[in-house]
């Protein structure tokens, strides 16, 4: 389930521009509907018509949960309800507190695709911003949600001036699209070992780079 039931969510109701926003809990969630409690105004609960475009928002310790979807119908019996359309994959956006601070670089790096030949792409890939749990990164190329392919991290260790022979390179998963088109997104890094991370966040912290 997206929701649980007795969760609080914020509510933007597109009733007029700028929304009206309300605060609820979720009685029910399933497959098809969410529904919830209707929220109260001057001691009244509120209806809005059918169709009308809300989105909602759940908040917790990993981040923030947005769906955007419309409300289907308002029950009032045996409780006041508004039945909301679960939405497909298009409407839910995930988004993630990131759990250390992000460093900004500009630096291009190879990478390649995990069911690649092995070989390098020739066009390399845009570094815009990094710390040792993922990146922001930029290609001439389309991605999407769910793509993996292997980043080449080395030249990160070598720009920040450590004179060592570690070689980091790690597959990553995309998790995160920037505006459209797939080709600004965000990447987490899934097969760094724990000094690889070590070597990391020493070349970051030797970077004096600017926080994002």
């Amino acid at each position: 389930m997206l929701l649980k039931p007795g969760s609080r969510i914020k509510m933007e109701v597109y009733l007029r521009d700028p929304p009206v926003v309300f605060h609820s809990t979720v009685k029910n969630c399933d497959v098809k509907t969410i529904e919830i409690v209707a929220p109260i105004v001057n001691g009244k609960r509120v209806a809005v018509p059918p169709n009308t475009g809300v989105t909602l928002v759940e908040t917790s310790p990993g981040g923030l949960l947005r769906l955007d979807t419309s409300v289907q119908d308002v029950k009032t019996k045996p409780q006041a309800l508004w039945v909301v359309q679960t939405p497909g994959i298009e409407g839910i956006h995930k988004i993630q507190r990131r759990r250390e601070q992000r460093f900004e670089v500009d630096l291009h790096v190879k990478w390649k695709k995990t069911m690649g030949t092995g070989s390098y792409e020739p066009t390399p890939l845009h570094l815009i911003n990094v710390n040792s749990m993922g990146a922001m990164v930029s290609l001439d190329d389309n991605f999407e949600l769910g793509d993996e392919i292997i980043i080449d991290l080395t030249p990160l260790i070598h720009v920040s001036g450590e004179l060592t022979d570690q070689r980091i390179a790690t597959k990553c998963k995309v998790v995160r699209m920037i505006g459209e088109g797939g080709t600004l997104v965000g990447v987490i890094f899934e097969t760094l070992e724990r000094m690889e991370r070590v070597h990391l966040v020493d070349a970051l912290r030797r970077l004096k780079s600017r926080v994002v």
